[in-house]
Order: C-alpha cells, then sequence, then structure tokens
C-alpha cells in the first residue's frame, strides 16, 4: 500500500551526490507530496546502486546526513512532527527514476485489504494518521467496514470510514478491526470514540483508565476544553434521576465546549443511556414523517440524546435524563437545575414549589458582583419568613415556627450558599410563604425573596 498521489520531480537548488553512490545512470528528486510547513523530503538514485534509495529531508545535499536504505526496509516519514512508519517499496534508477514509499503488503491484515475506503478504476485506498499519546507513536489505517453506518448515509459520504486499524511499529499484521467504543491495543485503556463518516473528519481517542467504560461521543469541540466523561448510576447515588419511581437505571454523561468564545470550560452536556453519545438530532426521516433515531452503528439501541447546558457565570444550567413531557407538572419533569459544575463534580437540584407539610425548604443563593464574578465568603442569613394568610401576612418567628439549618452559610470559591429552614412542630400549616435570603459582605448586603408553596393552598 503506497502513498497515494505522490509525484516526484528533479529537485532544483544546490544538490550533491552521496559520496559512496558509484558511477552510473542516476537521479535526485523532489517529492510533491512528503512536505511540510518547513521542508520536504528528496531521494536520490543511481543504477550503480540498485534498490538502494539515499533519504534527505530540507535539501538535497546527499553528501553529508543522508539515511540510505534498501527495497522492502522500514524507514519513517515526519510530516509536521508527526511520524509516519512506512518502507521502500521501489527504488529503481532504471525505471526513469522510480520510488514508492508505502506499507508493505506482508505488514497488513488482509482484513485491510479487503476494506478500502475507496475502490474504483483508480485503484483500492485508504487513509493513514500519525499521533502521540504519553510518548507513545502509534500510527493508524482509516478503512471501510461491512458494518453499518448511518452517517454516512446522512452526509452523502461515498468514501466512507468506519473502522481503524492501529500500530506502534509499522506492522498492521496483527492489528484488528476498530470499530467505536473498543480498545485500540489490548490493555491500553486506550479506545476508539470517534471515526469518520469521511477521512477528514478524523478520529477521537479517549482514555477509559478512570471510569471503566468506553463510550463513543460525537460532540463538536472548541477551545482546546477536554470533555468530561461519567457514568450517573442510579443505584449508587440513591437518586432517581428520571422520575421514574425506581433507581435502576444508569446513564451517561458528556460535558464539552461547543461555544468558541476563548474560554475552555464546559457549556453543553448530552445524557445517553447506551453508550454511543450521537448527537441529538442524528436520524433519518421516514416517508411518514417520523425520525428514526440512529446511533454510530446502525438505529438509536435505547432512548434518544438528551442536551443539556451548563452553567455560566451568574446563570445555572440544566440537565435532563429523558425527554420533556408536556403532560406532567415541572415539578415531575425528569430534569434537574445545574447549579455548580467543577470539572469533576456536579450539583443538581430540584426546583419545587409545593412543599408537603412535613417537608424541609432548601434554599440555593449564588452571590455575584456586577462584572458576574461570585463573591467568595459572604455570609447568608434568614432575616424572616411570612406565612400569607386569608386574613393578611403572619411573620413566623424562628425558634418558635420554624428552626434553621445552615447547611454551608458561606458562600464558597463559586458564591454558593446553602441554608434550610424546617417547621418547628414538624409540619407546615397550609398556604403560601415568602423567606427572606440576606446576603452579607463588608458593608455591603443584599437580600432576595424566595417563594413556596405548602400543600397546593389554603
Amino acid at each position: 500500500m503506497a502513498m497515494e498521489g505522490d509525484s516526484l520531480f528533479p529537485a532544483s537548488g544546490a544538490c550533491s551526490p552521496p559520496s559512496d553512490a558509484g558511477s552510473g545512470t542516476n537521479y535526485i528528486l523532489q517529492s510533491g507530496r512528503l512536505t511540510d510547513t518547513n521542508s520536504g523530503y528528496y531521494f536520490y538514485l543511481t543504477a550503480a546502486n540498485a534498490s538502494t534509495l539515499w533519504i534527505k529531508k530540507g535539501d538535497c545535499d546527499f553528501s553529508t546526513n543522508a539515511t540510505v536504505k534498501q527495497v522492502n526496509e522500514s524507514m519513517n516519514i515526519t510530516l509536521d512532527g508527526r511520524t509516519y512508519m512506512m518502507s521502500v517499496l521501489e527504488a529503481d534508477a532504471n525505471a526513469g527514476g522510480l520510488v514508492v514509499i508505502g506499507v508493505r503488503e506482508d505488514n497488513l491484515n488482509p482484513d485491510i485489504l479487503n476494506n478500502p475506503i475507496t475502490a474504483d478504476s483508480g485503484g483500492r485506498r485508504w487513509k493513514i494518521m500519525s499521533f502521540s499519546i504519553g510518548g507513545t507513536t502509534y500510527n493508524a489505517i482509516l478503512a471501510n467496514a461491512s458494518v453499518d453506518y448511518p452517517m454516512c448515509q446522512l452526509w452523502g459520504i461515498i468514501d466512507c470510514v468506519k473502522a481503524a486499524y492501529f500500530t506502534t511499529d509499522g506492522n498492521y499484521s496483527a492489528s484488528q478491526e476498530t470499530l467505536i467504543g473498543e480498545e485500540i491495543m489490548p490493555g491500553s485503556k486506550l479506545y476508539l470514540a470517534r471515526i469518520g463518516p469521511s477521512p477528514w473528519d478524523g478520529m477521537l481517542i479517549a482514555n477509559s483508565s478512570q471510569t471503566g467504560v468506553m463510550p463513543g461521543v460525537d460532540i463538536m469541540l472548541e477551545d482546546n476544553f477536554t470533555p468530561r466523561f461519567a457514568v450517573l448510576n442510579e443505584s449508587l447515588l440513591s437518586v432517581d434521576l428520571n422520575l421514574d419511581n425506581d433507581t435502576k437505571d444508569v446513564f451517561y454523561a458528556v460535558a464539552f465546549d461547543d461555544y468558541s468564545d476563548g474560554n475552555a470550560k464546559a457549556t453543553s452536556i448530552f445524557v445517553d443511556d447506551d453508550l454511543n453519545i450521537t448527537q441529538d438530532w442524528l436520524g433519518i426521516w421516514d416517508p411518514n414523517g417520523n425520525l428514526l433515531a440512529k446511533d454510530f452503528y446502525g438505529n438509536e439501541s435505547g432512548s434518544t440524546e438528551i442536551r443539556g447546558n451548563m452553567p455560566t457565570a451568574m446563570w445555572g444550567g440544566s440537565i435532563g435524563f429523558a425527554p420533556w413531557n408536556d403532560s406532567i407538572p415541572h415539578e415531575q419533569q425528569p430534569w434537574w437545575d445545574v447549579k455548580m459544575y467543577n470539572g469533576t463534580h456536579m450539583l443538581l437540584m430540584k426546583h419545587k414549589w409545593s412543599l408537603k407539610p412535613e417537608e424541609s425548604m432548601t434554599f440555593v443563593i449564588r452571590a455575584y458582583d456586577f462584572d458576574q464574578k461570585p463573591i467568595t465568603g459572604a455570609n447568608l442569613s434568614v432575616e424572616k419568613v411570612v406565612r400569607f394568610t386569608p386574613i393578611g401576612p403572619e411573620v413566623l418567628q424562628e425558634g418558635t415556627d420554624f428552626t434553621v439549618t445552615t447547611v454551608q452559610d458561606v458562600t464558597d470559591a463559586n458564591g454558593y450558599g446553602i441554608v434550610t429552614i424546617t417547621p418547628k412542630d414538624g409540619t407546615w400549616e397550609y398556604g403560601d410563604y415568602m423567606a427572606t435570603i440576606t446576603v452579607t459582605k463588608g458593608k455591603g448586603s443584599e437580600s432576595v425573596d424566595m417563594w413556596f408553596n405548602v400543600g397546593g393552598g389554603w
């Protein structure tokens, strides 16, 4: 398998032959494709040393520091800091100056040869990529596969990339077809999180060492932010996230930055009940106007993805664990407020307007200045609680009518404070209430009125 579409032409400039090349027909050639932003590759051939190739990068002075390779011998090509593990397939001065650089066919898994990205009158073609992680250089051949990949149909991609084969030494003979959600090397904890659908879309490599799972993720990344992935197990969290009256479900979430503003911070979040996290709109419309949701390979295997948003400056976020249902009240929707996210932990709260008489009420206060920067170290206090009765407002007394639990009465680095009020005798009377929370720092203070209801009215 050779480098696709390369061209060689006589080198220009001050070129010098190698001192040990011998005499006879010779060529000094420059590659038209093996070039990067800094320099290109030059080759020297001579009939006096058949099957020998002299190689230089950056200039055509072969009298010093030239690399000498024989046909079928391995060599590395470095372009823009990436190393491609190749071999010299042909080097023949008698054929008008023929040089072929590529991957030896006997170094390929036959499955690669059977799954080209393109196969037409011009031959079979694949793409090769190079990347480094943790000091190890990997090469990957992008290929087609027999699996269904709906993205290619949706985008009209003819040269469809569905799988990859990986190596760290240039030999792909033992490489296995790697699909999304599979390790690129046994035991590496690195896996293929996304690929294609076109060759130019490349691939996404992720690390499963912390989560133990390998989700496929199709997200748009901005600002060089590293996406964060989490497994949300209702049983372990002891929370019924989708409000279906049990804690048996497991959800997978990925937080990412999809807003280009130079600030590397999570702005959106996807939640799914399977490990194929694709765009929430991914699907194919049937003749009846129904969207047939799709995953990476084939049909959607569970519920469709739910997109939420992360807190930004003084504004909170939201996260959903099932689609919104217009037939049920807001408080029963499987959606939660995202009050805080610090990259490793997320604070979720369920907005509640009406309480049962025996329930406590918790208030989350977020203090910000006029520049929308969090105020740290401010003190929270419950100034008063008022119950509105048919004959007028009634001011309740702390210690007599209610107690205050200061969960966090000093705002943290994100500007958050938390206080809880509980009815003194165990139950609230039915009605509407207003709690006034005061935030104080130094000589400045600000108060906010928080309304709630008990029992749905009088």
